[in-house]
């Protein structure tokens, strides 16, 4: 009993820590992306210019993958710890101990809600401000030509190579590489598909028409905003190739078409495509989330995915997760 207890007050103290050092993580974080915010905006067109700026931007958004794993790798280590203590508990009939387990985990739980919500928002400002980085960056210095080539067909007519490999479940990284001696517009579609090169890895679905302009010779690389596809698979990585496949047809295509589906949330975007692709029951949704705390479409979730697919054109009563009483809400 004495070593549970013990063992116990130090695993609250190291909590205690780890909790208060995200706090503190997330903290610093929001102020210098309010620093880097403040001095890009201060930053000339000229200075703009000199090719910098993407290049800062990439290595911030490796920086945030990193966090992320180190905040994974300690929730990993804790959750591990607290279980151990709390079966030696268990065994040695400690109730009040396990209570008191069962509130640390609580309280670290919320702790990391707090700085999901703080990642996820600094997240959803590094993809805006990356998209507007890249139009201004990747912009031609020269006129675009009159038209412009499809990716898979710009592949199949060798006027580019393409690489595309998995950078997260909502983003996959396309590099290009142009064959031709004059400037061309790269399309890649919305509703366009990447397929795995591993088995039983997730295909992705281009979420949004996306240009790349391409100099003579140039070289380029491009996040591209995808939705993943088969909910039961795990979604690939840095290190996994990916290979161009077949465009979305169907209601998955109605769906991807939409401007509503453009400016949903990734949450409402995914959860909408897998009720098209894997059709689950309710409460049977692939959980999204970090640190091991994913969680499916909550009940306000699932009205705004029924009215998106509503919207689309598409009746949410064919779903399970709607069954035959779904009323769509209505706009005033």
């Amino acid at each position: 009993m004495n070593r549970t207890l013990i063992t116990l007050g130090a695993v609250w103290t190291i909590l205690s820590l780890a909790c208060t050092g995200f706090g503190q993580t997330s903290t610093r974080q929001n102020a210098e992306r309010a620093r880097q915010r403040a001095a890009r905006t201060r930053t000339t067109v000229s200075d703009a210019g000199d090719g910098q700026q993407p290049a800062e931007r990439t290595e911030e958004y490796r920086r945030s993958q990193q966090q992320v794993a180190e905040l994974k790798r300690a929730h990993n280590n804790l959750v591990a710890n607290l279980r151990a203590i709390r079966q030696t508990a268990i065994k040695e009939g400690a109730r009040q101990t396990v209570a008191e387990i069962n509130a640390l985990i609580d309280a670290h739980h919320k702790a990391f809600k707090k700085t999901l919500a703080d990642l996820e928002r600094q997240k959803s400002e590094l993809l805006q401000e990356n998209e507007e980085q890249q139009q201004q960056h990747t912009a031609p210095r020269e006129p675009h030509p009159d038209g412009s080539v499809d990716l898979r067909e710009a592949i199949r007519q060798r006027m580019v190579e393409a690489e595309v490999t998995g950078q997260d479940l909502d983003s996959v990284s396309i590099t290009l590489r142009s064959r031709e001696d004059k400037h061309i517009v790269v399309v890649v579609a919305a509703g366009m598909t990447f397929k795995p090169r591993t088995a039983n890895l997730q295909s992705m679905m281009v979420v949004r028409y996306e240009e790349v302009p391409l100099r003579p010779s140039e070289e380029t690389s491009r996040s591209i905003a995808v939705a993943c596809i088969d909910m039961r698979r795990k979604a690939p990585g840095k290190s996994d190739s990916l290979e161009i496949s077949t465009n979305v047809s169907g209601d998955l295509s109605k769906l991807v078409q939409t401007e509503g589906f453009r400016a949903a949330s990734f949450r409402i975007r995914q959860f909408a495509v897998w009720t098209i692709t894997d059709n689950p029951p309710l409460g049977e949704y692939t959980g999204i989330g970090m640190f091991g705390f994913g969680s499916g479409p909550d009940q306000q979730e699932m009205v705004a995915i029924g009215d998106l697919l509503f919207s689309a054109g598409i009746n949410p009563r064919k779903y399970q997760a709607f069954g035959p009483f779904y009323q769509p809400r209505r706009r005033r």
